[in-house]
């Protein structure tokens, strides 16, 4: 978490508005990127685990509500953004956070 943390204050990775990370700026050198690159195959897996385990377990939910249950996790991930992150808007223009409440609510008005 620290070091996802860190990559989104050096304005490396961003949250996508599907709910998972991208590379937004990779490291010039070539072992960093991998790292890197690496570092976000686990997280972004961890994420998709989250995601099927949320429909799974939930009646209501199939397959088909997935886009929705993106878009959930992607809110959530706007609501706990720190000062300094990079989150993408619904229209797929990308935002540096300057202030939480500020980005959050510019981000969801765009989604209406």
């Amino acid at each position: 978490k620290d070091d996802i943390d860190q990559l989104k204050q050096l304005k490396q990775v961003g949250e996508s508005n599907t709910g998972f990370l991208v590379i937004r700026q990779p490291p010039e050198d070539p072992k960093q990127a991998e790292d890197l690159k690496k570092l976000l195959e686990i997280e972004n897996r961890d994420r998709e685990t989250i995601l099927a385990h949320l429909i799974a377990v939930n009646e209501d939910l199939s397959a088909k509500d997935r886009p929705m249950v993106q878009r959930m996790l992607w809110r959530l991930n706007l609501a706990t953004a720190k000062n300094g992150d990079t989150v993408q808007r619904v229209d797929g223009s990308w935002q540096i956070v300057l202030g939480t409440e500020k980005a959050n609510e510019n981000a969801v008005k765009a989604e209406k």
